[in-house]
């Protein structure tokens, strides 16, 4: 499913999508209130500081961030960056792997790459060794 804008996907395109697969069967109204109540469930799983785990797409949960000391980009000026909560999503094995074109196996649902990257190893050794600037 694509969205209109082809930049991003809205909740007017997902709730479109889901009047449209499931045409005749679903109002519009319907269509929306399904899309509502779904991310209603998980503002409230958050706000209660649960973790909400979608399978094969990834979970969100909740972090406390400490009051730090932190500094205006623009004037310079010294400033305390307050504590507060952050929501940090992290994707499934399965959503990295569609997203970088692997293939899915069908017999347990896991993802498995397309093909194995030594890109880390490679940047090591072009680096001297362990990876660290020496300079």
């Amino acid at each position: 499913m694509k969205s209109k804008s082809g930049r991003a996907l809205t909740r007017e395109a997902l709730q479109e999508s889901i009047f449209t697969n499931c045409a005749g069967r679903l109002s519009r109204a319907a269509a929306r209130d399904i899309l509502e109540m779904f991310f209603e469930e998980i503002f409230e799983a958050l706000e209660r500081g649960e973790s909400v785990l979608l399978y094969s797409f990834g979970s969100f949960d909740v972090r406390s961030k400490r009051a730090r000391p932190g500094r205006n980009p623009k004037t310079g000026a010294e400033a305390t960056i307050v504590a507060r909560k952050v929501v940090r999503f992290r994707p499934s094995r399965t959503l990295i792997a569609r997203i970088n074109g692997a293939t899915v196996a069908e017999d347990d649902g896991r993802a498995r790459p397309a093909a194995v990257s030594t890109a880390p190893q490679a940047l090591r050794s072009a680096q001297g060794g362990d990876g660290r600037d020496t300079q």
